[in-house]
């Protein structure tokens, strides 16, 4: 691919609205040094020196695809606790929409927790709940209410109680017009889709890149890698969670245009 299909390709990617429906979470990271042992158990103690909060699961995957210049519109369910509301607050400060989040009452926000020390993942904890959301028709409402003149909907899938079945069957029946009257609108959707895969290779391909030159030059900490002069108006940030995107088609019965799902490893 020459240089000008890419900044062509990212430049097509730019007027594109992108519904992101699933999992979003908290992604919290404690950095701390370990000097001494417990003398309760034999287990390290990590004097924490910095605490950080970053949009985990489908959150991050809105803002990746803000960072390649689209639309992102997020819908997700979060819990009525503290933890939702600092969610929102995240969104907000990546300029991201919160109009499709909705608070259920009996369900915690979930946040996964990193303890890093000696460039070393020592701990994680999780606190989350993993049943089926009790909203499904409420959500559903509120995800159609978002589908207008979206060209892309992905189904990030963590398995944490967002994207249930009926969810799941629902958004791919409601997305899907009979070809006979709409053939335009899914020939649009199929290019929007298979522009979206294009990118996802050359993100990939940066980001392969951006690590080798880091580990070359002896760092392995690279923050952020700006491709903006070369490549068009685009930004590659590593050590961020799902940074290079794990989206594919899904298969058998869900495989269908205009749908993407992508799950976690």
């Amino acid at each position: 691919m020459k240089k000008e299909d890419i900044i062509q390709l990212f430049d097509s990617f730019n007027n594109m609205k992108v519904l992101i429906v699933g999992d979003a979470m908290i992604d919290a990271y404690m950095w701390g040094k370990i000097e001494r042992q417990s003398p309760e158990a034999a287990v390290p103690v990590v004097e924490i020196e910095k605490h950080e909060n970053r949009l985990g699961g489908a959150g991050n995957v809105a803002r990746n695809i803000k960072s390649l210049g689209a639309t992102p519109v997020l819908c997700s369910v979060v819990g009525d606790d503290f933890r939702g509301k600092h969610l929102k607050q995240l969104l907000k400060e990546e300029a991201l929409s919160t109009v499709g989040i909705l608070t259920e009452k009996s369900r915690k926000t979930t946040v996964k927790t990193r303890v890093i020390s000696e460039n070393k993942h020592q701990l994680r904890i999780d606190e989350e709940d993993t049943f089926s959301i009790k909203v499904e028709q409420e959500f559903l409402e509120l995800v159609y209410s978002n589908m207008k003149d979206v060209a892309v909907i992905i189904l990030q899938d963590y398995n944490k109680g967002v994207l249930t079945p009926f969810v799941i069957e629902s958004i791919i029946k409601k997305a899907n017009v009979p070809q006979r009257t709409c053939s335009r609108i899914r020939s649009s959707r199929v290019s929007a889709l298979s522009a979206l895969f294009r990118l996802m290779t050359i993100y990939c391909l940066l980001m392969a890149h951006a690590s080798a030159n880091a580990k070359a030059q002896g760092g392995g900490k690279l923050t952020a890698v700006c491709y903006r002069n070369v490549f068009g108006p685009f930004h590659i940030f590593k050590g961020i969670k799902n940074a290079t995107f794990n989206i594919q088609l899904t298969g058998n019965k869900f495989r269908q245009p205009g749908c993407i799902c992508g799950t976690s490893g």
